[in-house]
């Protein structure tokens, strides 16, 4: 996984957030400083983000997940 520190998925580049390039602090200030010139785009990969954690990450998915492993585990 080239971005081993994220959850795999989670974050969609220019949807939920952005994917900076690692050990380039002019690619990491730029997209930092869009954000903080842009609070529209900011409130959005807000909302974008908390959507996407309701839907995959709710109490039942994440139950369901459990469960398949808990099974996959007896066999």
């Amino acid at each position: 996984n080239k971005w081993p520190w994220r959850l795999p998925g989670f974050l969609e580049d220019q949807k939920t957030g952005f994917i900076v390039k690692a050990k380039n602090p002019t690619h990491i200030a730029q997209k930092i400083s869009l954000l903080l010139d842009s609070k529209s785009l900011a409130t959005e990969f807000g909302k974008n983000g908390y959507k996407k954690l309701l839907i995959e990450f709710s109490l039942e998915v994440m139950g369901n997940e459990f469960l398949k492993l808990y099974k996959s585990l007896g066999n």
